[in-house]
């Protein structure tokens, strides 16, 4: 693709692959929210949005301010009046895909009728799951992802042509007395750089199917659609890219 910027006519809408190097695209919460009436929505200003869950145990908050450091943030209460449980943090540059994974399978959790079935969806089977730090490292394995770092206190992997990775801090690089302390970060980008283009952080007690919604975008990918404007310069080079296909139209039956 050329290194201009796209005219508006040729703005066209483009198929992505890897969707998690496509960019941010549209923000997409009003499409989560439609047909989700347990979800209140607010807007404190002109920038930003929030969803709240009908039971108060579950906030999105969409930021979509220039000077915002975090797009999305994603959290969960056990009850109403009590401590963040967990919170994922999402940064502007993060494809909205991967917020709404999240976002999806938290919310299925919450409609599930009861309180051991909402945390079966959310971590398993207490008795049979393995931690949140092994059922990550098995899914970076069976893609194919690669150690890249791995130390006493932090674990690195990435995918075999360094455009996605994993890093999971070490408890003991986790203060037991700071249960927000970011523990895992997922990242994506055009392989050689020094900083990645995007980052999803998810603290200390973030559920294990949680992580793996986030982290299947990566392991995954699946084709996001975006117009040409919106697709980052520096990773078009990584991308494979085609027109959008359109739904043709219904012809309409000729009447003798």
């Amino acid at each position: 693709m050329s290194d201009r910027e796209p005219s508006p006519v040729h703005d066209m809408t483009m198929t992505v692959f890897p969707g998690y190097l496509a960019g941010p695209g549209p923000d997409a919460l009003a499409d989560f929210l439609d047909g989700r009436p347990q979800w209140t929505v607010r807007r404190p200003d002109a920038d930003s949005t929030v969803a709240l869950h009908e039971d108060a145990t579950a906030r999105i908050v969409l930021d979509n301010s220039p000077f915002a450091a975090r797009r999305w943030t994603i959290s969960s209460y056990h009850r109403p009046d009590g401590p963040v449980d967990w919170t994922a943090v999402l940064c502007p540059q993060a494809p909205a895909e991967v917020a709404l994974a999240v976002a999806r399978r938290l919310d299925h959790a919450l409609a599930q009728p009861t309180e051991e079935e909402r945390g079966f969806k959310l971590w398993g089977d207490w008795d049979e799951t393995p931690d949140a730090d092994e059922l990550i490292r098995a899914e970076a394995d069976r893609a194919g992802w690669t150690s890249t770092g791995c130390t006493i206190s932090t674990a690195r992997h990435a995918s075999s042509d360094g455009t996605a990775g994993l890093e999971i801090r070490g408890y003991h690089e986790r203060p037991a007395t700071t249960d927000a302390d970011l523990t895992y970060t997922l990242w994506a980008g055009p392989a050689g750089r020094q900083d990645p283009s995007w980052s999803a952080q998810f603290t200390r007690f973030a559920p294990p199917n949680i992580l793996l919604a986030a982290l299947h975008t990566l392991t995954r990918p699946a084709p996001y659609p975006r117009r040409a404007s919106q697709i980052p310069m520096a990773h078009r080079a990584h991308l494979h890219t085609h027109p959008h296909a359109r739904p043709r139209p219904v012809p309409t039956p000729t009447v003798r």
